[in-house]
């Protein structure tokens, strides 16, 4: 039986077992209300229980597939549903990245006393290394709230970010990735997953400090050059799955609304503004803006603790 309502997930992923040992590391640093799963990928093993001094249950799990991106990440996670239909909520992190646990904690607070929604994360960031790990830029964390969807849907692209690491219902996440199953391309598994999660509900970004990701990303976590993406020749039947499905959700979750107006605003959205896009100039005030988060955030005590913590795992 479980320990607590809310479940972890983490991969040890070939060659990159010291950024899962250097998150448990980190994870030593605070109190923590939730469970863990770790997926070893195929052909690896780790165990962390003679050395593990959390006091919460860790569950270990064998992938039936290599792990090489998000796609397979999402089904190795799909084929754990067994592991996860006793928790409540689910949560994904990277090796390389860290959630941190007290916002855990209050996302789930939030979302047993808010029925509305399917969702909860928080502010996050993304810090680098030069000599030591520093803070580099804010991230960006989506959030929606509408019963409208197409209203959901204009809020989301105001504010576009991956939805997989909010902490979600486990019904819905499960859900999502049985979705993202018929689908091989990595890139398309990232957005299908938001637009997913648009469907099935409101997301809510609360004012702590939720998501710390490092920077540059590694190949196996990484979105190809826009010139490698095209050559996959399986983009387009894989576009076609989305569209097909998307459309099955609207009417499995009776949403009242125009099919092609929502596709409109989301994955032909995506397409043409964000991976199609030959422009990337923000406008005076964005720039100003993201400046100001920048300093805000450069000197915030979490992050700060954060940063000094890593620097000191050898």
């Amino acid at each position: 039986m479980p320990n607590n309502k809310c479940l972890k997930i983490i991969f040890n992923l070939k060659k990159r077992e010291s950024y899962l040992k250097r998150y448990f590391l980190l994870l030593q640093q605070y109190p923590i209300n939730f469970d863990i799963l770790l997926i070893n990928d195929l052909g690896t093993t780790v165990n962390f229980d003679a050395e593990n001094t959390l006091e919460t249950k860790i569950i270990y799990s064998q992938s039936k597939r290599d792990i090489t991106g998000m796609n397979s990440i999402f089904k190795a996670i799909y084929d754990n549903k067994e592991n996860l239909k006793n928790y409540k909520y689910i949560f994904f992190v990277e090796d390389d990245n860290f959630i941190f646990p007290d916002s855990i904690n209050e996302c789930v607070k939030f979302l047993e006393n808010n029925k509305n929604f399917i969702g909860c994360n928080g502010n996050s960031f993304l810090f680098t290394k030069g000599e030591k790990f520093f803070f580099l830029n804010p991230y960006i964390a989506p959030c929606f709230n509408s019963k409208n969807l197409i209203s959901r849907a204009k809020d989301y692209n105001k504010n576009y970010g991956l939805t997989y690491y909010s902490v979600i219902e486990t019904n819905t996440f499960v859900k999502i990735c049985e979705e993202i199953s018929l689908i091989s391309d990595d890139c398309l598994s990232e957005i299908f997953f938001n637009f997913l999660t648009l469907i099935h509900g409101n997301l809510m970004k609360l004012n702590k400090i939720y998501l710390a990701r490092e920077y540059p990303r590694p190949p196996v976590y990484n979105v190809p050059t826009l010139d490698m993406w095209i050559k996959n020749k399986n983009i387009i039947d894989d576009i076609q799955m989305i569209i097909l499905r998307i459309k099955l959700n609207l009417k499995k979750l009776n949403h009242q609304i125009d099919e092609n107006l929502f596709l409109e605003l989301t994955l032909f959205w995506y397409l043409r503004t964000i991976r199609f896009s030959q422009s990337s100039r923000l406008d005076i005030m964005e720039i100003l803006n993201k400046k100001l988060k920048k300093i805000y955030y450069s000197y915030h005590n979490d992050i700060r603790f954060f940063i000094h913590k890593l620097n000191l795992i050898k």
